[in-house]
């Protein structure tokens, strides 16, 4: 987006965190006139069916207009770049968990490459888009799991706090309030529903403790106790 001429948002209201420079013309198309300029301005407003307005729009574009261009190389390009952002970040440590870079570096050296990784909603979703490089969508139910004998292995990132939150919050300078959590042990309600449960707090740990559970025949839970602020 921060290389775009212009950015034509279809059915998506750009979520406070879309990194969208201010300088960049904007055209939206909703059904919905709430939705429209809810976390940015836009240049362009439309109210209308998504499909219906694309379709009138491609009717109205020339071949020219609806050439494509060969982006392969640039893409590569920030690949590289952000590959070495990535390895910058795993160095991060505030002495307040692990890092959410090591984490995602870890996992997709040690599991399958035909995984199915399931992701919960919050802070975590963000960091295993941003460091998980593999295929995964998302849905949990341990408990299900451990009654079919369902060979999961699920990591979970346990900072204690609704993370997400307490970002926007930071983001829109307000104080962080409300998103801290009392949370039980997750790997010790692994272990009670007859699974295994392994909690790492100390990176030198980790690789260990998910090579076990991946190794282990049946449900597995990691829990991770992660840093909020680095994910």
């Amino acid at each position: 987006m921060s290389e775009s001429d212009l950015i034509v948002a279809w059915g998506a209201s750009l979520g406070n965190h879309t990194g969208i420079a201010e300088y960049k013309p904007i055209i939206q198309v909703d059904f919905d006139p709430m939705m429209v300029g809810r976390f940015h301005s836009v240049d362009l407003p439309i109210l209308g069916d998504v499909g219906a307005t694309a379709n009138l729009l491609a009717s109205r574009l020339t071949d020219l207009e609806l050439r494509c261009v060969d982006h392969r190389s640039e893409v590569a390009d920030r690949w590289a770049i952000w590959s070495e952002e990535k390895e910058r970040r795993e160095l991060d440590d505030h002495g307040a968990g692990i890092n959410a870079a090591s984490l995602f570096e870890s996992m997709p050296r040690l599991v399958p490459d035909d995984a199915v990784i399931c992701v919960d909603v919050g802070n975590n979703a963000y960091s295993f888009g941003r460091y998980f490089e593999a295929c995964g969508q998302d849905v949990m139910e341990f408990t299900t799991a451990v009654k079919y004998g369902m060979d999961i292995t699920h990591v979970l990132m346990n900072n204690a706090e609704l993370g997400k939150i307490s970002k926007e919050q930071r983001a829109a300078e307000w104080d962080v309030w409300q998103t801290s959590l009392v949370n039980p042990s997750f790997s010790a309600f692994a272990q009670s529903r007859g699974g295994l449960g392994i909690v790492v707090t100390d990176l030198s740990d980790l690789d260990d403790a998910v090579s076990r559970a991946l190794a282990h025949d049946g449900p597995a839970l990691v829990e991770v106790m992660t840093d909020p602020l680095l994910v």
